[in-house]
């Protein structure tokens, strides 16, 4: 037989990620969580999308840019991107579609907007833009202005069911949609999963003594709240005798 410790957490309690249980559980199996909420504290423009490489046609030159990190709306991020190259390569007009949701790169001299993964960390933000010189080119797909689309808590030492991100297995025990807007909280809730016998019988237990909690993003990067906290409930499943 199985039954569940209902565990509450705010982040500020933890020491480098880590929270000790006052009461261990033992013979514990897996977890859920059952309620999350998060404020839209972080940056969607961070240290590693905030880079772009336009290339000058003639030369050819390179001209590298970085905009603050921070949270912008689509024209704030076009003008940031503008004052930051005319800087360097005078003569550009950047603008965005609301009904497209793209971005227009123009200039009267000849460029491209390179799409190195190191010298171009936002190519992708910026919806992918057409690297053919030009003097215009406009983003190819839709503009990502949100960094990521879940959030993903990270346990290593709660994590036993297998969780997968980009086809790697992954110390994930929930993943959270960001559904709101920079400024605002995120809030989740979920029904408890009671998992069949025959999938219980193949996990290990073990006993728990400390929870470990972190937040990443879509592509694995973790996330920094800027000095803000979250909050979760967590149920516990263990087998029944000791606790």
């Amino acid at each position: 037989m199985t039954t569940f410790e209902k565990i509450s957490i705010n982040s500020s309690s933890l020491i480098n990620n880590s929270i000790d249980l006052d009461i261990p559980i033992k013979n514990y199996l897996y977890c859920d969580i059952v309620n999350f909420v998060c404020p839209f504290s972080f940056y969607a423009i961070y240290s590693g999308n905030n880079t772009l490489r336009f290339v000058e046609t003639s030369g050819p030159t390179n001209h590298d840019i970085t905009i603050s990190e921070g949270n912008y709306s689509a024209t704030e991020l076009a003008s940031a991107i503008q004052t930051a190259i005319n800087l360097v390569f005078p003569g550009f007009t950047i603008t965005f579609s609301e009904i497209t949701q793209r971005f227009t790169f123009s200039n009267a001299s000849s460029f491209n907007i390179s799409n190195s993964a190191v010298y171009s960390t936002m190519y992708n933000v910026i919806g992918q833009p057409s690297i053919t010189p030009g003097t215009s080119t406009t983003s190819t797909k839709n503009a990502l202005l949100t960094r990521t689309n879940n959030i993903y808590i990270k346990s290593e030492n709660l994590s036993t069911k297998n969780t997968y991100l980009n086809n790697q297995l992954k110390k994930y025990i929930g993943s959270i949609p960001v559904n709101v807007n920079p400024g605002e909280f995120i809030f989740y809730s979920n029904i408890f999963e009671i998992l069949p016998e025959k999938r219980l019988s193949q996990l290990t237990t073990n006993d728990l003594y400390t929870i470990d909690l972190e937040l990443f993003d879509d592509n694995d990067v973790a996330i920094d709240l800027n000095g803000n906290y979250f909050t979760l409930d967590i149920y516990c499943w263990h087998k029944t005798g000791d606790k």
